[in-house]
């Protein structure tokens, strides 16, 4: 019926409940024979108002339970829309008995039904399904009602149970000829399968199991693999999700068999560790079975010989455990459940890594920096590293490359080495950002002021940690490493304390062009001020070119020691006191005491207001403390500028 047609539904006709309903149709379903209706209501008990109500229905045309028939009452013309209804009715019964007398053609064609394709089940009452999925090693359909999504509705079918639906067909005989076309061509892939399958079973005799099986493909239980089950009544079938080349197994997912009645229950099961000889490859489902053996067969022998050069070259690379590149596979000699790495970042200072564990299933990957984020207490150190080259496509490149980077890095830790014994005593001018250990104990700065404590405990605790000769700040002692964080110009340093953990990720920032870090991530770390050269050792490790490193160390160090004899010959040239010093002058407060700036002479007294280094209270200094900065070749202009104001001062004082 057209749009817009007008429907009369008698309910329990012949009963005391008997009803009659008027409804609207909004389209016709082709497919499934049913129209979808917007329910009519008279006005006032049968006036001629009428209103629509908002709720739609759909109303099967061929229902026993009921009556149902045009009217048209509300027809402009109702012998022309009688006679529109008349010719489209039959036009439509015509087109169904066309189908009908195809469908009966069709009746065993029922192999190969694709996902989506419409198929009449049931025997009284037959109710047309759509296909969800197809198991051909079963024969099976998995059914769901047409527009439904797969769950309680769903059901599992022998494919025998169903006849193909062909009311979507606009060519009914294009549409037998393709469905005769699919039947046949399925069951000539099954009989190929099933040759397949057999020949799997000499080949399972000759090579002893499949190597290198694809994820994704089928593969049926056997031997002793048929105890791992979910169940006594599962038929040992799944499908590969990871293959383990070193150990020659296979991860395996198993799904518990669903009946014919309901999969609505079904789980699946993981099996870890299927051995190569309690299983074999099904090809149910292949496009071309004896192609995708041959194929599996090639595949088998081509991992044979790959696991053969894995081999030879896993005994030649033993030791190989250095400055290996990001993404190398790799496994923890310390590691009880021999799991596989993926190599993050390498540290050159402390040769130690950050590793990526592999989840085994489904191949996926999930950050997991052992026990630490730390690298002082690393979970990973590079004696423990094993390279794993079992799974690459070219074992010979992997372990060449591992190699030749172990050769690099062995190379460079003895310029390393070499370096180190070369340092000079009590190094000058390092520069900043460069890694050191402590030799002896230092003092942090406050970072805020604390008030007194308060109280009787308060007080006991104050006394207890002051009477305690062995309690070091965090990051203090000695063994412990910080970072130059400026030079004092007076042969003391301030260096960046690293506390917290947070500081300690600090090691991820090494620039390994220059072995430093990069200046702005030192600015964060704690300070301990006008630590002498002689209280840490230099480290070099960071540095990519240690030779380059220790030259500029030199270079550095001999250029502040000619400074300062300059600096000691200028100020012995001033004398003791030098007076009226200018506003911002750098000046030394001696050995160990760190430098400032001066903010105001006080003439009176023969001394200076001085800002010391970062702390921002001011210091009075007597003038023969202060000793001048004089810095680069312009020491001489400098020293010319401040002679004059230092003997006008001096003068009237003398």
């Amino acid at each position: 019926l057209p749009e817009g047609s007008a429907l009369e539904l008698l309910r329990g006709a012949g009963t005391a409940h008997e009803k009659t309903e008027l409804y609207i149709v909004k389209s016709y379903d082709r497919v499934m024979g049913t129209c979808s209706t917007e329910a009519y209501t008279w006005k006032d008990g049968g006036s001629t108002g009428s209103t629509r109500a908002s709720k739609s229905f759909i109303l099967k045309v061929e229902d026993p339970e009921s009556v149902l028939a045009p009217v048209f009452w509300l027809a402009g013309d109702p012998m022309a829309a009688a006679s529109e209804a008349v010719s489209r009715h039959e036009a439509e019964t015509k087109r169904l008995q066309c189908i009908a007398e195809a469908e009966k053609t069709a009746n065993e064609w029922v192999m190969g039904l694709k996902q989506g394709a419409l198929v009449w089940f049931g025997e009284k009452r037959p109710e047309i399904k759509s296909v969800h999925s197809y198991s051909p090693e079963d024969g099976t359909y998995n059914l769901k009602k047409t527009g439904a999504s797969v769950g309680s509705s769903a059901q599992i079918v022998a494919c025998d149970h169903v006849r193909p639906c062909l009311r979507e067909a606009e060519d009914l005989a294009q549409a037998l000829r393709e469905r005769e076309e699919a039947h046949e061509a399925e069951l000539r892939r099954l009989d190929a399968a099933r040759i397949a399958n057999g020949a799997t079973e000499t080949a399972f005799r000759s090579h002893g199991g499949f190597l290198g099986l694809p994820p994704g493909q089928i593969v049926q239980l056997i031997g002793e693999g048929i105890w791992r089950r979910p169940s006594g009544d599962h038929n040992g079938r799944g499908k590969v999700m990871a293959y383990h080349p070193l150990q020659r197994t296979y991860d395996i997912m198993v799904e518990a068999m669903p009946t014919l009645q309901s999969i609505s229950s079904h789980s699946a099961h993981l099996l870890s560790n299927v051995r190569l000889r309690d299983l074999r490859p099904l090809f149910f489902e292949s496009e071309d079975p004896d192609a995708a053996l041959k194929a599996m067969l090639q595949q088998s022998e081509d991992e044979r010989e790959r696991l053969k050069v894995a081999q030879e070259w896993s005994d030649k690379m033993k030791g190989a455990t250095l400055n290996l590149p990001a993404d190398t596979l790799v496994t923890l000699s310390t590691d009880s459940e021999d799991a596989v790495y993926t190599v993050f970042s390498y540290t050159p200072i402390f040769q130690t890594y950050q590793l990526d564990r592999r989840v085994a299933a489904g191949n996926k990957d999930v950050r997991a920096f052992g026990n630490s984020l730390s690298p002082l207490s690393p979970a990973s150190p590079a004696a423990s590293v094993v390279p794993f080259i079992w799974e690459s496509k070219d074992p010979a490149a992997e372990a060449q490359r591992a190699l030749d980077a172990h050769a690099q890095e062995t190379q460079r830790l003895a310029a390393v080495e070499f370096c180190k014994g070369r340092l000079p005593k009590e190094p000058l001018a390092l520069p900043r950002g460069l890694p050191v250990t402590l030799l002896r104990t230092v003092t942090p700065v406050a970072t805020t002021w604390q008030p007194p404590p308060t109280g009787l405990w308060g007080r006991l605790e104050s006394i207890r940690s002051s009477l305690n000769p062995f309690k070091v700040a965090k990051g203090c002692a000695a063994g412990e490493r910080a970072f130059i964080k400026s030079y004092g110009g007076d042969g003391t340093y301030t260096l960046g304390i690293l506390q917290t953990e947070s500081d300690r990720r600090a090691w991820l920032d090494l620039v390994g062009e220059t072995g430093c870090m990069k200046d702005a991530a030192t600015q964060g770390l704690r300070s301990a001020l006008g630590v002498p050269a002689s209280a840490f050792l230099p480290m070099l490790g960071a540095a990519a070119k240690p030779e380059e490193l220790l030259e500029k160390i030199f270079r550095d160090h001999e250029a502040e020691v000619a400074r300062l004899a300059e600096v000691d010959r200028l100020n012995d040239q001033a004398g003791d006191d030098f007076l009226d010093l200018p506003v911002n002058t750098r000046v030394s407060l001696g050995k160990g005491k760190g430098e400032g700036i001066v903010t105001r002479y006080l003439p009176s007294a023969g001394a200076y207001i001085v800002r010391v280094g970062h702390e921002s209270a001011l210091q009075t200094v007597l003038a023969s403390q202060v000793r001048v900065q004089f810095h680069g070749a312009d020491s001489e202009q400098v020293f010319a500028s401040l002679q004059p104001r230092h003997d006008a001062e001096g003068a009237p004082l003398a």
